[in-house]
């Protein structure tokens, strides 16, 4: 009965689902600045009748109380752009110039609060309480951890997000069992030496070559220090030294991040980083600084609840959909959640099948097909309909 009637009302809200997106993607938002679109999440909240508060200048929490006693479930969404422009065309298209939602936040907080309108309707069927949470600033890892800061995961007993992605067919469901989402840090590195002329190397202190033995160290001692058994990467994406072709450089930027699903893991690349970076400079007569920032811990899925989303997923989208995935290699910051309380965090299948060439997220012509809109508002409203409901 409650599967019926999520389906149902989520086919009658669809058109406003669609709007609803649609007005965000043409006003995105850029981390810690989503002031209209939390406005807007307000507007609707309050239009039909459901209690939240502001935690911080743009996030927002909202409790939608069942009918009997229970435990509490966290739907996330989460509402950030990005500094992409955008170029597919479409006629609801960025009008925000050089900002654009590239990676589907927008899609996110949409069925999320559709799925609230559908809860908050059903809520006298519910044993428990649904906390919808609307997160700011993912993109830069900051988000999660200011909301948590601000209470969004008191009283609450398990946690459930997921993420739209044209990677999947439309209609499907990701998931992984374990890590779900890889650690990952950022470290910036500034190596000083002597400059002075190509033709006389003995007189300067080259930054140059410090740096270059420091990059290659990071793969060799990666491939000799971690267990093989446990992937881990170290990228070095950016790096600044020197002026010209015949000048030593005495100073040399770099940045980059290490990614792993193991947390111990995690924890030796920053030693590891930091001893080669000083042991490195020693030798070439350089001096080093690092800073060493680790952005996000793993994500992982607990398997009851895995278990949990499979089942809802199976009632209202089809027997049969949801499939096992690996580990995203990218990062996400459901882990301030997903290390406090059981969770689940999985990918919604948003490919157009009809669609020549699928863009990937982050990138100028990121497209989903809208379709899986009502299928992610659907499977947000029945994951906290089943966790309540079979706890009855």
């Amino acid at each position: 009965m409650v599967t019926e009637q999520i389906k149902t009302r989520i086919a009658e809200l669809e058109s406003f689902l669609v709007e609803f997106r649609r007005d965000l993607h043409r006003h995105p938002e850029f981390s810690m600045q989503e002031v209209r679109t939390s406005g807007r999440v307000a507007e609707v909240l309050e239009q039909y009748g459901i209690p939240y508060r502001r935690i911080g200048a743009t996030g927002i929490a909202a409790d939608i109380t069942g009918g009997r006693p229970g435990p509490r479930i966290l739907l996330r969404a989460d509402m950030d752009a990005l500094s992409v422009t955008e170029e597919t065309g479409l006629p609801y298209a960025s009008e925000t110039p050089g900002a654009m939602h590239a990676c589907g936040h927008d899609c996110h907080t949409a069925m999320l609060l559709c799925a609230g309108i559908v809860l908050q309707e059903m809520r006298e069927e519910l044993s428990g309480s649904v906390r919808l949470m609307f997160q700011p600033a993912e993109e830069i890892a900051r988000g999660a951890a200011a909301m948590v800061e601000g209470g969004a995961l008191e009283g609450v007993d398990v946690c459930f997000g997921m993420h739209i992605t044209p990677n999947y067919p439309l209609g499907t469901v990701g998931y992984s069992r374990g890590p779900a989402a890889s650690a990952a840090s950022f470290f910036a590195i500034d190596v000083n030496g002597k400059s002075g002329h190509g033709s006389a190397p003995q007189n300067a202190v080259d930054a140059i070559a410090a740096s270059a033995v420091m990059i290659t160290s990071f793969q060799t001692l990666l491939s000799r220090e971690i267990d093989p058994l446990k992937n881990a990467v170290v990228t070095v994406g950016k790096i600044e030294g020197g002026d010209r072709f015949n000048i030593i450089p005495g100073h040399v930027h770099m940045e980059g991040t290490a990614r792993t699903y193991y947390p111990e893991v995690f924890r030796h690349i920053e030693e590891m980083v930091k001893r080669v970076v000083t042991g490195v400079a020693k030798t070439y007569r350089c001096t080093a600084e690092v800073d060493y920032q680790n952005l996000t811990e793993v994500v992982e899925n607990e398997d009851a609840m895995i278990d949990l989303v499979v089942c809802a997923s199976d009632r209202v989208l089809g027997e049969g959909v949801a499939f096992r995935t690996p580990p995203f290699t990218g990062s996400e910051d459901f882990c301030e959640f997903s290390t406090r309380r059981p969770s689940a965090f999985v990918w919604l299948g948003a490919g157009d099948p009809e669609a020549a060439e699928h863009y990937d997220h982050h990138h100028s012509k990121f497209c989903i097909d809208e379709r899986a809109l009502k299928n992610g508002a659907a499977l947000y409203a029945a994951v906290a309909a089943e966790y309540l409901t079979e706890r009855s």
